[in-house]
């Protein structure tokens, strides 16, 4: 992540679905380099969705920041986005994917099979 890159996608963003609310879906380790990338400082506009990788994991939220949440799963096979890619790509379903975000991905065809 760079700060200029996330800006710049979130601008696209908004140009092509003006006054829609952006949401960012991101594992932790990315959330890290986010953080790191905008000076843990605040995107107007866009909520970040944080999946940790195991259940219980504490996950710092800066005060003052981007909007964030953890996403609490209860799967103590943990989750992992690159695992979720995989298994669309795959053309299968991944299970510890809640059903709505599985018909966004495949209604708007975020992992294609290969």
């Amino acid at each position: 992540f760079r700060d200029d890159d996330m800006r710049g996608v979130i601008e696209r963003i908004r140009e092509l679905h003006p006054g829609k609310e952006i949401y960012q879906v991101m594992g932790e380790d990315s959330y890290e380099r986010f953080l790191e990338a905008t000076n843990r400082k605040k995107i107007p506009g866009v909520t970040i969705v944080i999946l940790p990788r195991k259940v219980g994991v504490d996950i710092e939220i800066p005060p003052g920041g981007t909007a964030a949440y953890v996403f609490r799963h209860t799967s103590e096979a943990g989750f992992s986005s690159s695992a979720a890619r995989k298994i669309f790509m795959e053309g299968g379903t991944p299970y510890f994917v809640p059903p709505e975000v599985v018909a966004v991905a495949r209604r708007e065809n975020l992992y294609p099979p290969r």
